[in-house]
């Protein structure tokens, strides 16, 4: 009994590695060196047509993890190819415990040279932990009392990027 079980994943894994194969040579026929790049563009065009319908209004970067040095070399290109195909659409964030709005600023522990790029993508930037003492559901795009809801886009345009600081600094919630 074991036998065929092992001989058919023996096979599924032989069949997989020669379409993996295949693939590749295919690709390398057609000039495409870089298979892990080909899979990323392709991943970012389905990504980018499901953005299409005009009822999606726009797309949320959640949970702290976007802003993370090690994703945000990635996320900006997205965020730029996703503005520049659908400038209507709305692009929002949420920082999370693991960082805030001042660790997003210049000098701010997850700032890279890239962070202030991402940011003027973000239209619209829920900023702070969810605390579950301070929760309340009539609020709109935040789920905690103590999270602010800080309008990049606007402060974008009136200001220099300095100001994303200056708006971690104020005690006003939006």
């Amino acid at each position: 009994m074991i036998l065929p079980t092992v001989l058919a994943c023996v096979s599924v894994c032989l069949c997989r590695a020669a379409a993996i194969t295949a693939r590749a040579v295919s690709m390398r026929r057609r000039g495409i060196s870089d298979m892990d790049g080909y899979i990323q563009k392709r991943r970012r065009k389905r990504f980018l047509a499901a953005l299409e319908p005009g009822y999606i209004q726009g797309f949320t970067l959640l949970g702290g993890e976007p802003f993370e040095p090690e994703n945000q070399v990635e996320l900006v290109h997205l965020l730029q190819k996703v503005r520049e195909t659908y400038p209507e659409k709305r692009i929002s964030g949420a920082t999370a415990a693991i960082c805030g709005i001042r660790d997003l600023a210049a000098g701010g522990v997850v700032h890279t040279e890239v962070t202030d790029e991402m940011l003027s993508y973000v239209d619209v930037l829920v900023d702070g932990e969810f605390v579950e003492a301070e929760k309340d559901l009539t609020l709109q795009f935040r789920g905690s009392r103590n999270q602010r809801i800080l309008e990049l886009k606007r402060i974008g345009k009136e200001n220099n990027k300095n100001e994303i600081k200056a708006a971690a600094d104020r005690k006003k919630t939006f």
